[in-house]
């Protein structure tokens, strides 16, 4: 692994399109934030020479909370995405912050993605192999699930007969049979998706009545002299921030969704 110096780059540049962990730890970002404010300086990022970004998500997330825009970087000489998976996770296991039971899962889905063998995993992630054929297992029996979901949908939504079906997502015509007679569990989830959605718009119809509130609050201050229109500006500067962030985090969340499950259609 052959590593360029430490350049700077702007953090828009940078691509994110695969994750060796499945959640971002927000109050490991939030700390390194705070050590960047107090003027400490973290070690740069690893990323490829298109600027795919192979380790240092909370680092970014960090320069991104306080506001900064640019990030050091060491550029690595390697764009074969095993090879990347491999490494991101490695640097995870000698970071500040260890992979997860959840990581190391989310990484074996990944390798298996790309067509990596049990034997191969185990090596790259370094794991016991008694412990490796476990999680591997796991991985696959939920990504056979998923792919029997697919087959249910393809059958129901979109016209497919059964043998089809079993054909285009490579599961078992018996269990695919066995599935079809439990309709009623895919009603318990969908049920569960409309729950969240629900969930999704009584969250999102609180905080526009709290902020049509407190922007009606602030326009009668105005009026009576209470506050500048100046200061009222920064206020509604700061939730159009608010709101932007907010947009950003959504769309890190659906990158992370693509990333996890678009090779595996």
């Amino acid at each position: 692994m052959a590593k360029k110096k430490t350049v700077v780059v702007p953090l828009a540049d940078l691509q994110e399109d695969f994750y060796v962990r499945q959640l971002l730890n927000e109050n490991h970002a939030i700390m390194l934030g705070c050590l960047l404010e107090d003027g400490v300086e973290l070690p740069p990022i690893l990323i490829t020479p298109d600027y795919q970004v192979i380790d240092g998500r909370h680092r970014i997330s960090a320069h991104d909370m306080i506001g900064r825009t640019e990030i050091r970087a060491q550029i690595i000489d390697d764009t074969n995405k095993v090879n990347l998976i491999a490494m991101a996770y490695n640097a995870n296991t000698g970071g500040a912050l260890l992979p997860t039971k959840e990581d190391t899962e989310h990484t074996i889905r990944l390798l298996l993605s790309q067509n990596v063998s049990e034997k191969k995993i185990k090596e790259i992630l370094e794991i016991p192999s008694s412990l490796g054929r476990k999680w591997v297992d796991n991985v696959k029996s939920k990504l056979n699930r998923q792919k029997m979901m697919a087959a249910l949908e393809a059958i129901s939504e979109n016209g497919l007969t059964v043998k089809q079906a079993t054909d285009k997502y490579g599961v078992s015509l018996d269990k695919l049979k066995e599935a079809l007679s439990g309709q009623r569990k895919k009603k318990e989830k969908e049920d569960a998706v409309s729950a969240m959605k629900n969930e999704i718009s009584k969250s999102f119809s609180s905080f526009n009545q709290k902020n049509a509130h407190m922007l009606g609050k602030l326009l009668k201050m105005v009026e009576d002299g209470d506050v500048t229109p100046q200061q009222a500006n920064e206020i509604i500067a700061e939730l159009e921030k608010k709101q932007a962030n907010s947009a950003r985090n959504v769309d890190k969340w659906k990158k992370r969704f693509r990333a996890a499950y678009e090779d595996e259609k």
